[in-house]
């Protein structure tokens, strides 16, 4: 249940913002780089982010919960375009604006291009400038390109762009096959110190011993290794589903040198 209300608070969050910078003269989810719809998939990706955020900290997620974003993003793309529909305004002078100057979009003087009366449909269903309505009087006509599935791909690819986001370094459990690792820095150590304090951790691991916190605040306390160029770091990987739980190292042999985590786990 919780993963559905942190979802309805990214929605709730993303339509505000977008209706926030549409008041200011800005309609974000319009913008593009050429043919990229950049600004619906931004609004995309925050329409999710609470949701896979959410489920990051459980290390879980399914097939279940592409559809349920991408169901939801579709929605934050209709709310957003309803809300700017209901803003949208034509001056005196054929422009658009969201100020509340002039004549509102849905009014029967307001047609486009082939006469036809802007309802919602129809408004969303196109893709517009300052001068793609007219309003009274003839202005500068501009032609009205269908784009509305640019726009709903950018809603839907951002919003199910998260989930691979966040799998970044996150490796499936081998022993449950459901759940995911997470990943947990412990120290720092000199090449040669490794073996010892592999030994120490497996030991304080398996005897569940209540030194365990103090002895890792300890050692990232007493070590600084964060510019050395010849180290070795040790993490902690736990599956949230199972708790199974392994160590895991990375080698640094230059400053610039960071190879990936170890796919080979030690389990304690």
């Amino acid at each position: 249940m919780m993963k559905y209300i942190w979802g309805l608070v990214s929605v709730v969050g993303t339509v505000l913002i977008s209706s926030l910078l549409l008041l200011l003269g800005s309609p974000v989810h319009s913008f593009a780089v050429w043919v990229f719809p950049l600004g619906a998939f931004i609004l995309g990706l925050l329409s999710s982010l609470g949701y896979f955020i959410y489920l990051r900290k459980k290390r879980k997620w399914q097939v279940w919960d592409l559809v349920f974003v991408s169901f939801t993003s579709l929605l934050t793309f209709i709310a957003i375009f309803f809300i700017h529909y209901q803003a949208t305004f034509i001056s005196n002078h054929g422009f658009i604006n969201y100020f509340g100057d002039g004549t509102h979009i849905s009014n029967p003087s307001v047609v486009l291009m082939a006469g036809q009366q802007v309802d919602f449909f129809s408004f969303m269903n196109n893709l517009y400038s300052d001068r793609n309505f007219q309003h009274l009087i003839p202005v500068d006509q501009v032609l009205i390109v269908p784009a509305l599935w640019v726009e709903v791909a950018g809603y839907v690819g951002g919003a199910l762009a998260i989930p691979f986001l966040l799998s970044a370094n996150v490796y499936k459990c081998k022993t449950c096959t459901t759940g995911y690792y997470f990943t947990t820095k412990l120290f720092d150590v000199l090449p040669e110190e490794y073996e010892k304090e592999r030994a120490i951790l497996h030991h304080l691991y398996q005897s569940n011993s209540s030194d365990l916190s103090s002895y890792l605040i300890e050692k990232q306390m007493s070590t600084d290794l964060r510019h050395s160029t010849n180290k070795v770091t040790i993490y902690n990987i736990t599956c949230h589903t199972c708790n199974t739980r392994h160590l895991a190292v990375r080698h640094y042999t230059t400053e610039k040198d960071a190879p990936p985590l170890k796919v080979e786990l030690e389990q304690i």
